[in-house]
C-alpha cells in the first residue's frame, strides 16, 4: 500500500512540474503574511532576480471607500508565459475591499479563511498578456471603508520560460504598504 502512495505523489509532482498552474496557482501563494510564493512549485533563479522586475501601478489613487484600477506588470528576460496572484489586506491579515476582474485574464477567489485573491486565468497566462517581454494584468479594487490605517498589497508573479515545466522560471514578489485616507475635502 505505501508503494501506491509514493507512486501517486510522484505522478502528481510530475504533473505540476510538467504543466504548472495554467488555470491559476493554489490560493495563498503571494509571499505575504507567511504564505509561500510561486517559488514553492516553480524553480529557477533566486526570488526577485536582477533579470526582471515586478511592479504595481495605480496605487497612488487608492483611497478607502473608492474603486481603483491597478496594473500588475512583470518584465523578465526570456519571458514568454506569466502568471500572478495578489491579495489586499489590513495589517492584521483581514481582506480589505473586493477585487474585480475587468476581463478574462484574471479571476477572483476566496480561501477558507475569507482572504480574497485575484490571479491569472488560463487565458491570461497563455494568450493576452506578454507583449515585448512584459506581462500585464488589469485589476479593479473596490476598497472598503476600514478602521485599518494601512493597506498591504502582496503580489507574487511567475516569469516562465514557456517550456511547459516548472523548471527555469523566475519568481518575483512585492509587498506595497499604502496609507489609507478617506475622501478628500468636500467629497462623499
Amino acid at each position: 500500500m505505501p508503494g501506491y502512495k509514493i507512486a501517486a505523489a510522484m505522478l502528481l509532482t510530475t504533473a505540476v512540474v510538467r504543466f504548472g498552474y495554467l488555470d491559476g496557482p493554489p490560493l495563498a501563494h503571494t509571499g505575504g503574511f507567511g504564505e509561500p510564493s510561486c517559488a514553492l512549485c516553480h524553480f529557477g533563479d533566486t526570488i526577485n532576480s536582477s533579470e526582471g522586475e515586478l511592479q504595481l501601478f495605480g496605487i497612488e489613487g487608492l483611497r478607502a471607500g473608492h474603486t481603483s484600477e491597478l496594473s500588475v506588470e512583470l518584465s523578465s528576460t526570456g519571458l514568454s508565459v506569466a502568471g500572478f496572484q495578489m491579495s489586499a489586506r489590513s495589517p492584521d491579515g483581514e481582506t480589505i475591499g473586493d477585487f474585480r476582474s475587468p476581463d478574462i485574464n484574471s479571476q477572483v477567489l476566496t480561501d477558507s479563511t475569507g482572504v480574497q485573491y485575484i490571479q491569472h486565468t488560463r487565458f491570461g497566462t497563455e494568450n493576452a498578456v506578454v507583449v515585448d517581454g512584459i506581462a500585464r494584468w488589469a485589476v479593479i479594487l473596490d476598497l472598503a471603508e476600514s478602521s485599518a490605517d494601512t493597506l498591504i498589497l502582496n503580489v507574487a508573479a511567475n516569469a516562465s520560460n514557456g517550456d511547459n515545466s516548472a523548471l527555469g522560471d523566475r519568481i518575483f514578489t512585492r509587498e506595497v504598504l499604502v496609507p489609507l485616507t478617506g475622501p478628500g475635502p468636500g467629497q462623499q
